[in-house]
């Protein structure tokens, strides 16, 4: 296969065949789609929660999780009281 980059002074380039199949594949969607991301966060407390309210806010595509070892949100308010 010649690949001609066009315009004034381009080379054809030759290119295998078997070469282009062991590519990747490419995908069909559009630059400016957001990929999913993963985020943890450990601990209910001030900061924890604020970043369970924020984070999606700011960031699109999220999948928040937010994990706390007591059976109520508060943090170290709640193990203090």
């Amino acid at each position: 296969m010649a690949i001609n980059g066009g315009g004034k002074g381009s080379e054809d380039y030759h290119v295998e065949e078997s070469a282009i199949k062991d590519l990747p594949p490419l995908y069909d969607h559009c630059i400016d789609d957001l990929r999913r991301m993963k985020v943890i966060c450990i601990g209910a407390g001030f900061s924890g929660v604020l970043a369970a309210i924020r984070f999606p806010q700011r960031i699109p595509n999220l999948e928040l999780v937010v994990y706390e070892k007591n059976a109520d949100v508060g943090g170290t308010w709640l193990e203090n009281k």
